[in-house]
């Protein structure tokens, strides 16, 4: 996901239209998206968790 945030950073489209960085997954941490993520990319990152028991 670095490298992800680390093109969407690049591309001006991202940059111009405050496009967000959605992360999500079981194996994703909030510091991990803190320290290792959102230093690549200066729009909003939003982490968000995934719990399966929640769908119907």
């Amino acid at each position: 996901m670095s490298n992800v945030a680390s093109e969407m950073q690049r591309d001006s489209y991202f940059k111009e239209n405050n496009i967000p960085l959605l992360i999500g997954g079981a194996t994703t941490s909030r510091a991990h998206t803190a320290v290792k993520i959102s230093e690549h990319y200066d729009g909003p990152v939003v982490m968000f968790l995934m719990h399966l028991d929640q769908c119907p």
